[in-house]
């Protein structure tokens, strides 16, 4: 965690500052997390004068005057002080839970580089390094974005800014850079994720929208914590199986975004901008998604990559904006951030997808002022929540067509939504069956939940419903009515709850084991009687895993 002392200094954008000539008993930390899976942050004083002041996380340190008094003569020979402290997450113990994902907060030889790393976890560096790469800010990002705050200070209006692009050219790191400027001048920022695949707050398989007041300081699997305004589960990593259901949600999302710029016209008279991620999806169904987004949205300024090598500000052949509008936007074209050879080329999207299920599974939702995670319990470790179906309005099961004899089988074992109700943008309680009803019912038999299947059902309507989060169903006990379930969400939340949805998101094997260590079972239980899982090989023809080839060329192609 970081606290300015003296100055300012900025991080992705963000401007931290302490506000005071004096040695302060109080300072403001704020959370930092730079791992390896993303480019790494990257700390520069600076002069810039903000319009709004973070409240970071207070802490009063009596000892500070006492410690800074000496060198206080000393202060205008620097720009900027600084006071990092270390951050207890537990993410200490990712690396015995997921052998995987080893080290990815710490460098090897560390002590090599610099002789100040005496903070866990904290690990400066100060020249060029092989194989490590620094989030440093294109000029093109800071001039068009710098442009757009110009304007925007002499309109009264809210600007929506949408990042378009293809995958892994820098739109997630883009949208974080436009969301932390933005909030240097208005108090609050909201923030629309409409990328399925990579999500910025929630994991995958999502579509959400943040109003944040804090800056981004961290990749998305580090920023789960921040609970959402409206979010819907679309089911999938991609949207190419209902992209009708996937545009009625975003439609649903931006009239929660100009619900909440109403609320505030009572609050206060600054407007409430609107970022927008979009997929890196340009190509045939994906080109007409973004120009349905687009339609939607109606946003005042488009940021996109440019795809010439030289970064002319040509926007590509796939942004040709045609629709009615009262203001047409202005077109940004940026230079790209796709640098090779460097530790990121390991972790590709399904990667950290992967790592953004794990994180947020293991998470613990607590009112710290930054995530906490436990990893000493093994998720097959934990006692989970039991849901009665019958108090649902119904179970949801997306994509493919199960028959009401089989539905049971396959939610066990599978990553399922939560959904809740919600009146004028606001979720509300769901209103479980009578006791009397249900106990009037023969226990004897096993009545399943209300089923809505893909076939003659469409999707829980957006209009009404919204998303409270994930959770995994450890098991089933029929003869109770009873789902038991794995979610980090608190018990306020689950009685929220008013139905289930299943999509196609897989759950990580990592989920399901408990030690590396133990090669015997999992839990005790030996693998001849694991279910879902197995450690023989299996003979003939589709035995082994599916491998996907993309080095082979179509005939057109050769």
């Amino acid at each position: 965690m970081i606290a300015p002392v003296s100055g300012a200094i900025s991080i992705m954008g963000a401007v931290l500052a302490s506000h005071t000539t004096d040695i302060p008993t109080t300072l403001h930390f704020f959370p930092v997390y730079s791992p390896k899976t993303h480019s790494l942050m990257i700390i520069t004083p600076t002069n810039e004068q903000v319009d709004t002041e973070f409240s970071g996380h207070e802490v009063a340190i009596d000892s500070l005057g006492t410690f800074l008094q000496p060198m206080e003569e000393h202060f205008a020979n620097f720009q900027s002080i600084v006071l990092i402290k270390e951050m207890v997450t537990g993410f200490e113990d990712f690396d015995e839970a997921y052998p995987g994902y080893k080290n990815i907060f710490e460098l090897r030889r560390a002590k090599e580089l610099h002789p100040i790393n005496s903070l866990q976890g904290f690990y400066p560096i100060l020249h060029a390094t092989p194989g490590i790469r620094a989030m440093k800010i294109p000029l093109s990002w800071e001039r068009k974005v710098e442009d757009m705050l110009k304007i925007m200070k002499n309109d009264h209006r809210p600007c929506v800014s949408v990042v378009h692009g293809e995958k892994n050219v820098g739109k997630s790191s883009l949208t974080r850079y436009i969301t932390n400027r933005l909030l240097t001048t208005y108090q609050q920022v909201a923030y629309i994720e409409t990328d399925v695949g990579q999500t910025g707050f929630t994991p995958p398989g999502l579509v959400s929208l943040h109003l944040l007041s804090l800056p981004i300081l961290g990749p998305p699997f580090t920023q789960q914590n921040i609970p959402a305004t409206r979010s819907f589960f679309i089911g999938s990593a991609s949207v190419d199986k209902d992209p009708g259901y996937y545009l009625e949600c975003i439609r649903e999302l931006v009239a929660a975004w100009r619900h909440a710029c109403q609320e505030r016209i009572t609050e206060t008279t600054q407007p409430l901008p609107l970022v927008i991620n979009t997929h890196g999806w340009i190509k045939g169904l994906g080109h007409d998604l973004f120009h349905s987004i687009i339609k939607i949205t109606q946003p005042t300024d488009i940021y996109t990559f440019s795809s010439h090598p030289n970064h002319q500000d040509t926007p590509p052949p796939s942004l040709v904006i045609n629709y009615e509008a009262e203001v047409q936007p202005r077109v940004h074209t940026v230079k790209g951030d796709n640098v090779k050879g460097t530790w990121l080329d390991r972790y590709d999207a399904s990667t950290l997808r992967t790592l953004a299920l794990v994180s947020y599974f293991h998470q613990t939702l607590s009112v710290l002022p930054h995530t906490r995670w436990n990893f000493e319990t093994r998720l097959v470790e934990r006692m989970p929540w039991t849901l009665d179906w019958r108090h649902l309005k119904g179970v949801w099961v997306l994509f493919e067509q199960v028959a009401l004899r089989q539905m049971l089988y396959s939610l066990n074992g599978s990553i399922v939504g939560l959904i809740g109700d919600v009146v004028d943008h606001k979720p509300v309680k769901a209103h479980p069956r009578q006791e009397d009803e249900i106990a009037s019912e023969d226990t004897k038999d096993i009545n399943p939940p209300k089923y809505f299947d893909a076939y003659h059902y469409s999707p829980p309507p957006p209009a009404k419903t919204m998303c409270h989060g994930l959770a995994i169903i450890r098991a089933i006990d029929p003869s109770k009515h009873q789902f038991m379930l794995l979610t980090p969400l608190p018990l306020e939340t689950l009685e929220l709850v008013s139905g289930i949805v299943k999509g196609d998101l897989e759950l990580p094997i990592q989920c399901i084991l408990d030690r590396p260590a133990n090669k015997q079972g999992v839990c005790g239980v030996p693998w001849s009687k694991v279910p879902y899982i197995t450690v023989r090989a299996k003979m003939g023809a589709g035995g082994d895993a599916l491998r996907v080839r993309r080095n082979l060329l179509r005939r057109s192609q050769l």
